[in-house]
């Protein structure tokens, strides 16, 4: 009987790569899924052969935040920044990048970067009108 093949295996990478290096996943857990889903070893290369940090180092870092999501998804963006950025001569923007993550992981909720975005405009708007 013909197996019917639902996502290529250059399908399964893209989507591997857009998880490791797009979305800060550094656990790699494609295989593991793929693995798991069709009792073969994923077939596919390693996204990143310098992936500093394992799965179960992720488990512990997840522990040690406990239920801290925010510092949790905080800390995998900024490692992997520097990951992304290790083995460059030159680090040109570095510093912009753990710059804008420390700024996107730095509101609890949506809520709370509404009210600072809103605190910061009526502040601008009282500068102007001075």
């Amino acid at each position: 009987m013909k197996q019917l093949e639902l996502i290529t295996l250059p399908e399964l990478n893209e989507i591997r790569r857009l998880w490791v290096i797009e979305k800060h996943e550094m656990e790699d857990s494609l295989p593991g899924i793929y693995e798991q889903a069709t009792g073969e070893p994923f077939p596919g290369p390693p996204v990143d052969d310098a992936m500093p940090l394992s799965a179960s180092d992720m488990k512990v870092l997840k522990d040690m935040c406990e239920d801290d999501t925010l510092h949790y998804e905080l800390t995998r963006e900024l490692l992997d920044v520097v990951r992304q950025q290790r083995g460059f001569a030159r680090r040109a923007g570095l510093f912009k990048s753990l710059e804008d993550t420390l700024r996107r992981g730095s509101h609890d909720s949506a809520e709370a970067a509404e009210a600072l975005a809103l605190s910061r405009r009526d502040a601008l708007e009282g500068q102007r009108a001075q």
